[in-house]
């Protein structure tokens, strides 16, 4: 898109432009229509899918909020805390 745009004009860049937008609407479309129905003919299909959706978000969660050592220690070092816990000694 953007060589076509450099060496053919601004006009040429954005047709090429606007094509590529378009086809990447229909693929999405269509790649939507297919998974609702799937969803649709096979329930647990659904289910199967909620499941690791929701498995995915507690591996998130224990990846991102759940302090592990070194960040528990950081935070001991950082705010002068000692003793309270296991972590701060």
């Amino acid at each position: 898109m953007v060589i076509r745009g450099a060496t053919e004009g601004r006009r040429h860049g954005a047709i090429t432009g606007l094509g590529t937008q378009a086809g990447l609407l229909a693929h999405g479309l269509l790649a939507t229509v297919g998974i609702s129905a799937i969803l649709a003919a096979a329930p647990q299909v659904l289910i199967a899918v909620q499941v690791v959706g929701a498995l995915y978000l507690l591996y998130f969660l224990h990846r991102t909020c759940l302090p592990t050592s070194e960040s528990m220690s950081h935070w001991c070092t950082r705010t002068g805390v000692t003793g309270l816990s296991s972590e701060c000694v």
